[in-house]
């Protein structure tokens, strides 16, 4: 049976529990959960399940650290689902940071899914060292074959970024061997990485390798970065790429100058070349 939690404190204690060690472990929301004035420490690694209950955590406030995971959920190894996480801060994001609203790194070799939850807020990072920052999730896997499903989300949360930052709408960086499905998901907020080197896509910042499921999809803000896109970088074309139903901002994100000539908003960028999405 999970842990019900209708209460900063429940909340808070929970988080306690499974950072001592109770871990696997679920919980689910039953009333609002309202964490003003408070600094969020994140539950540091669950394996299971938060559901929300179509709740609420509002006013949550945090901030990074060189080499941590920083979230609600530092590293989740399982499921978020059916929850809102509204007016959120985020602040002071450090080298090797891996940062997102709802879990700051989901697990290398895990089968895990968020589904049904709305994030809104902040992130800010003016750190001068690699981050990776994402709207619900900052990294995603590692080496091991991982397999990562977002549903039924809005992210509304507006990125700022400077330096060499991976910065994505939904996820900040998805690793090797990586296996995505995105279905209907929509991101509001505007994604920005500028400084030298940054990258800022709408979905994801970085795109590695494994298979890719992108449908009903709407990308409404503005993306703007040394190297942007949709996805603003890829190593590889993925094994498969299923693209169905995927509408960007295109006033927001228009073609660019480029001496005589325009050069379009870019899709799919990587390394070498371009991958072209073909879809309905």
């Amino acid at each position: 049976e999970p842990y019900l939690l209708s209460s900063a404190d429940d909340l808070k204690a929970f988080r306690d529990l499974v950072n001592g060690g109770a871990n696997p472990a679920c919980a689910k929301l039953t009333e609002e959960i309202d964490l003003k004035g408070e600094e969020w420490t994140p539950v540091t690694s669950l394996i299971g399940y938060l559901d929300g209950g179509g709740h609420t955590i509002s006013n949550l406030t945090l901030k990074g650290d060189s080499y941590a995971n920083t979230g609600l959920i530092g590293e989740l190894n399982g499921s978020i689902v059916n929850l809102n996480v509204k007016n959120v801060a985020i602040t002071d994001v450090g080298k090797s940071n891996n940062v997102g609203v709802l879990a700051g790194y989901i697990a290398d070799g895990s089968t895990s899914k968020v589904d049904n939850c709305y994030v809104s807020g902040t992130i800010t990072s003016t750190t001068s060292g690699t981050a990776y920052i994402g709207g619900l999730v900052g990294k995603f896997g590692g080496y091991s074959a991982s397999s990562l499903t977002l549903k039924n989300c809005v992210s509304d949360v507006n990125l700022n970024c400077k330096a060499t930052n991976y910065v994505g709408g939904l996820v900040g960086i998805t690793q090797w061997n990586c296996d995505v499905t995105v279905t209907n998901c929509t991101i509001l907020g505007n994604v920005t990485s500028d400084g030298y080197n940054g990258y800022a896509g709408g979905l994801f910042g970085s795109y590695y390798t494994g298979t890719l499921s992108i449908e009903n999809i709407i990308v409404a803000g503005k993306i703007t970065g040394t190297k942007k896109g949709v996805i603003a970088y890829a190593t590889s074309t993925p094994t498969s790429t299923t693209v169905k139903n995927f509408y960007y901002n295109s006033e927001l994100n228009s073609d660019e100058k480029s001496g005589s000539g325009t050069t379009p908003f870019p899709i799919f960028p990587k390394r070498s070349g371009s991958v072209t999405i073909a879809g309905e």
